[in-house]
């Protein structure tokens, strides 16, 4: 059985919600995600998956999540993970990683990268994947 980690939602809780007021903003940030981290760490790659992972646990998540209009598809993950702060996200997910795996600390972290083809458009850069494993 693996270790239980420390509880990521305190440290993601001052994200600012990247989207304006509207009443068609039916799923919270926070829910968002919980659904999506939760997906990425049990194995799923894409948002299909995640949409998929969200129906078929939704009551293991409701033990935890609001949800209040149920799960967002993953056209509504997609995009609201694609207009959070990178930089904001990025310091939020590392100081919950840091203090979650601790024992991790001095050990050797393998980095792997590659850049999607086909998603580069124009100006803008192609999507990079990267994926990190401790070697322990």
């Amino acid at each position: 059985m693996s270790p239980k980690l420390l509880d990521p939602r305190p440290y993601f809780a001052d994200l600012a919600d990247p989207r304006r007021e509207t009443r068609n903003k039916l799923h919270s940030l926070h829910d968002i995600l919980m659904i999506v981290l939760c997906a990425v760490l049990s194995g799923i790659e894409d948002w299909v998956g995640m949409e998929t992972f969200g129906k078929e646990k939704e009551a293991w998540l409701r033990t935890f999540l609001t949800l209040a209009n149920g799960i967002p598809s993953h056209d509504t993950l997609s995009d609201v993970i694609g207009r959070l702060n990178p930089d904001t996200f990025a310091e939020a997910f590392q100081a919950w990683a840091t203090a979650a795996l601790a024992g991790l600390s001095g050990e050797q972290v393998c980095v792997d990268g590659k850049t999607l083809r086909g998603s580069r458009d124009g100006a803008t850069p192609g999507v990079h994947l990267i994926s990190a494993f401790a070697s322990r």
